[in-house]
């Protein structure tokens, strides 16, 4: 999954994910739109990937996993009143928009070897026999009446 970076800004590094990694270790991979704003700054977009539990539905991933996730980056965007306690008028807003990723054809090797095979002598044959063709007329032409 992708990590938001105080250190660099609150830059997103490895912002892509590793889709088939979490596909295969049997997770869930999903694109997340993040809209944000805080008072101290323009309303912002970031897109990145994570990978979480396939038992997880949208609800529990965009409410709890990404929050606890990120929970470095809400804390810094959590203003306080004067007695302590939360100001959310001027705290961060957020939503998380999340898309998950299917992958769209998940060809075998084998499968490959065949199309790959198919594709090859699709190619090679009619170069064949128009060689062939090409030989046979020449033959003709050496050949006495």
């Amino acid at each position: 999954s992708s990590v938001i970076s105080q250190e660099l800004g609150w830059d997103i590094v490895q912002r892509a994910g590793r889709p088939s990694v979490c596909l295969g270790e049997g997770h869930r991979f999903y694109f997340v739109l993040f809209v944000y704003s805080h008072w101290k700054t323009s309303s912002t977009t970031a897109d990145f990937g994570v990978c979480m539990p396939a038992t997880c539905d949208s609800t529990v991933i965009s409410d709890e996993l990404m929050v606890a996730m990120y929970n470095h980056f809400f804390e810094a965007h959590i203003e306080y009143l004067p007695d302590g306690s939360p100001d959310y008028a001027n705290s961060l807003r957020y939503t998380f928009t999340l898309k998950e990723y299917k992958p769209t054809l998940d060809i075998t090797e084998s499968t490959q070897a065949a199309v790959a095979l198919g594709v090859g002598l699709s190619l090679v044959l009619p170069l064949v026999c128009t060689l062939i063709d090409e030989l046979r007329r020449c033959w003709q032409r050496r050949q006495p009446d």
